[in-house]
């Protein structure tokens, strides 16, 4: 995986949003909700 500086990671880009993520990765391996009521998607590569 590879980090470009405001860009994004490899295929992710910055300002994608959550369908364009799974559509990109496939489905989460974990999803859930954090104390800041934030959405959190984990993947395990």
């Amino acid at each position: 995986m590879n980090i470009h500086i405001g860009v994004g990671l490899d295929d992710m880009k910055c300002g994608m949003n959550e369908d364009h993520i799974i559509d990109v990765y496939g489905k989460p391996d974990k999803i859930y909700l954090t104390d800041d009521e934030n959405t959190r998607y984990i993947y395990n590569f």
